[in-house]
C-alpha cells in the first residue's frame, strides 16, 4: 500500500490542484494508510473513495480521480462498483468538475445537487 500511494502522489496532487484546498497530498495518504480511504491504483490513473455510512444509506463516495479518463471509467465500473455492493452500499457520489456529469451520465449517473463554495477572507 506504501508503494501505491507514493506511486500515486503526482496523480493526487494533480487532482488537489484543481480543488478548494479542502486536501493536501500528506491527509490522503494518511487516511489511506489509516484504512479511512480506499486508493484504486490504474496504470496511468488513480481514484481515491470513502465509505460512507449515512443516517438512511451506506454509500461509496469517489472524493478524488486522476488520470486517464477511458482508465478511470473503466475502474468505476470493473471495481469500484462491486466493492460498493460488496460492502453493502446503496449507492456512490462523486464531487468534481463539471465534465465528470457528461461523461458518467452515459452510465446511469445524474446529478441530484450542486455544491457551490465561497472562501472567507
Amino acid at each position: 500500500m506504501v508503494r501505491d500511494i507514493l506511486r500515486a502522489e503526482p496523480l493526487i496532487n494533480r487532482a488537489l490542484a484543481k480543488g478548494s484546498g479542502t486536501h493536501t497530498y500528506e491527509n490522503i495518504a494518511e487516511d489511506v494508510l489509516k484504512g479511512d480511504s480506499q486508493l484504486w491504483m490504474g496504470k496511468e490513473s488513480c481514484l481515491v473513495t470513502q465509505v460512507l455510512q449515512l443516517p438512511q444509506k451506506r454509500r461509496l463516495h469517489i472524493m478524488l480521480g486522476s488520470g486517464d479518463l477511458n482508465e478511470l471509467l473503466e475502474m468505476v465500473e470493473e471495481e469500484l462498483i462491486p466493492f460498493a455492493k460488496a460492502n453493502n452500499c446503496n449507492d456512490m457520489s462523486l464531487v468534481g468538475r463539471k465534465g465528470w456529469k457528461k461523461v458518467l451520465s452515459k452510465s446511469g449517473w445524474s446529478e441530484d445537487y450542486v455544491s457551490l463554495y465561497r472562501g472567507l477572507e
